[in-house]
């Protein structure tokens, strides 16, 4: 079977992404070290997106063998209902799970502890200034030789509060 196949017949779940956001840490580090800045900060970003994801699902009660694609609608309704100015970016926004997480927490009546809500915002703000999904079509020279020092700090701190944010 090939990977293709195998994707296309095994839908991503929970747990898939909790162990991919892991991999793809790991992998942007070792680009970073190894002088590959745009693809460092690249798989960098990415593991924001899925660490934001992750929360807002898990927030929901989702468990490990849940799908991932059916939690997506609902969160694009809530986003059009609640922040339209911020679009999804076909579910790569970071603003915009950013923004999903704190409405689904405040909806709840357990938001995050203010502290928290603040600095989260500011890291994903920076994070989301040196990061696109469309960067992938860029070389290395085009992104600011700050980026990957930036996106190491605010994306381990991310990481690291991951429990929290989905709890």
């Amino acid at each position: 079977m090939t990977l293709r196949d195998y994707i296309e017949t095994h839908p991503e779940t929970m747990q898939d992404m909790e162990l991919a956001s892991t991999d793809r840490l790991w992998e942007g580090i070792e680009l970073l070290v190894a002088g590959r800045q745009s693809a460092g900060a690249y798989l960098l970003g990415y593991v924001v997106e899925m660490v934001l994801k992750n929360a807002c699902f898990l927030f929901d009660g989702a468990r490990p063998a849940d799908e991932i694609r059916p939690r997506l609608g609902p969160c694009r309704s809530l986003g059009k209902q609640c922040f339209p100015a911020i679009g999804c970016e076909n579910y790569h926004s970071l603003v915009f799970w950013y923004h999903v997480l704190l409405r689904k927490r405040y909806i709840a009546g357990r938001p995050l502890p203010s502290r928290m809500a603040r600095e989260l915002g500011r890291r994903i703000a920076r994070i989301h200034s040196m990061w696109t999904v469309d960067m992938r079509y860029y070389p290395d020279r085009q992104i600011h030789p700050d980026t990957p020092g930036h996106i190491y700090d605010d994306v381990f701190w991310i990481y690291d509060r991951r429990g929290q944010l989905g709890r």
